[in-house]
């Protein structure tokens, strides 16, 4: 297939097919000068197992904030538990001791009628 190229307002056809120095060129491109491939795409085993190594330190030290945090909001919450024990009591005292006021007299109120008649 041919594909057109507008030049000095010519039309020139070109083959869309690579010429030898284009494949040439292309292949310098994919390997180093050392006859190795290009490693941009690939690492080595040691490279991968620091990466693995970091991303595990990375974990573990993720898994150790969260349990230091699961840890203190833990502790908070016993807190507030005791806390809310404490109020618990000091409302049922407040209830009876105003239970009381209003019981107590409405008690002796109802024995003086009684004991009238």
């Amino acid at each position: 297939m041919n594909n057109k190229k507008v030049i000095n307002g010519h039309f020139e056809y070109q083959s869309s097919r690579p010429t030898r120095s284009s494949l040439l060129k292309d292949s310098e491109d994919e390997y180093n000068e050392d006859g190795g491939g290009n490693m941009d795409d690939y690492v080595t085993h040691r490279e991968l197992d620091k990466a693995v190594e970091s991303v595990q330190k990375d974990i573990k030290l993720s898994q150790d904030e969260t349990s230091n945090q699961i840890t203190e909001l833990s502790g908070k919450i016993d807190a507030l538990s005791v806390n809310i024990h404490n109020l618990s009591k000091i409302s049922w005292w407040i209830m009876t001791i105003i239970s009381a006021g209003i019981i107590v007299p409405f008690v002796i109120l109802l024995i003086k009628t009684i004991f009238k008649l």
